[in-house]
């Protein structure tokens, strides 16, 4: 019984610094908050509470969706959920000033950050405004 009860604390430990390390998301989707703008294109995207609007500045944001974050996989998840009910599953990294997402296509998720993939569904490099 006592051999049982030594894995079960270490995974215990392990859950809880995985939780602390930002697992929940809060310590990136802190450092997204704000307004994006897109490299080479007219567009701007606002991160505010978890929720990420994209389109062109000064009209209605043409894609809104509600994202989740993964800080403890490599390279870091992100999950937008559209208005429409479709879920974008994606991966992110902060490079410099940039925050810079892939998005896969058909619910695939990338692994790597490769703009000319052609499994992408979008592939955006967004500088803080």
């Amino acid at each position: 019984m006592k051999l049982a009860a030594i894995p079960v604390a270490t995974l215990l430990l392990a859950f809880a610094s995985m939780t602390i390390a930002g697992g929940d998301g809060k310590k990136d989707l802190a450092k997204m908050q704000g307004a994006w703008v897109h490299e080479g294109e007219p567009l701007i995207t606002v991160i505010k509470d978890g929720s990420m609007k994209t389109g062109e500045k000064g009209k209605e944001p043409v894609v809104v969706s509600k994202i989740k974050l993964n800080e403890t996989k490599s390279p870091k998840w992100i999950d937008a959920e559209l208005d429409g009910g479709a879920t974008w599953a994606g991966i992110y990294k902060f490079e410099g000033d940039n925050l810079i997402i892939a998005f896969g296509a058909e619910d695939k998720r990338p692994k790597e950050f490769t703009p000319k993939n052609a499994g992408l569904q979008g592939y955006l490099v967004l500088k803080k405004k």
